[in-house]
């Protein structure tokens, strides 16, 4: 079964760890942090931390724990002000996470240049996430450029690329062409 955890608009959960031995899901709100992932999330397939911020001083515990989540499936973060360096953390962690199958990063500002960049490292190394949803960032046609490079080396994983509402242009799509010809499934 799923579990939604809320906080109180004042505090957060750093002091009071949970733990979800027994669930398959989870939906947080209001004032996430890393004492939701624990060691002790085996089970865990599915996390909605959309519209909950991922602060700079929480970013590496949920890295850790995102490297070495061994069921987590479906991981919800939009909106969760991930640019700069929270999204340096988590893409380096996700490198790591063969388990993961859909990304969804919509509405984080992500940008043209580091941000881009970092997410056409994960492309390069992590070859089974299947659906990566950057809707409404600022990818921009210089980003995008960064992400393709990644696609590149995708030979199957991934199926589907969201990138509406990110200030492209017809510039970007040469790169996406160029990107497609080498994999067999993104659409």
């Amino acid at each position: 079964g799923g579990v939604v955890v809320c906080s109180h608009s004042q505090g957060c959960w750093e002091d009071y760890p949970i733990y979800f031995p027994k669930t398959s899901s989870v939906q947080v709100c209001l004032n996430f942090t890393a004492c939701v992932f624990c060691p002790q999330t085996s089970s865990l397939q599915y996390l909605d931390a959309r519209n909950t911020p991922l602060l700079d001083h929480s970013a590496p515990f949920v890295a850790r724990a995102l490297r070495i989540s061994g069921s987590l499936a479906v991981l919800h973060l939009e909106n969760a002000g991930l640019s700069g360096r929270p999204l340096m953390l988590l893409a380096t962690a996700l490198k790591m996470n063969m388990n993961l199958r859909e990304l969804y990063l919509a509405d984080n500002k992500l940008n043209g240049l580091q941000d881009s960049a970092q997410l056409g490292n994960l492309l390069k190394f992590n070859c089974n996430i299947q659906i990566l949803d950057l809707r409404n960032n600022h990818i921009l046609d210089s980003g995008l450029a960064y992400v393709c490079e990644g696609l590149k080396e995708q030979r199957k994983g991934l199926v589907t690329l969201v990138l509406w509402n990110n200030q492209l242009t017809h510039n970007g799509m040469g790169y996406l062409a160029a990107a497609l010809v080498n994999t067999h499934a993104t659409k």
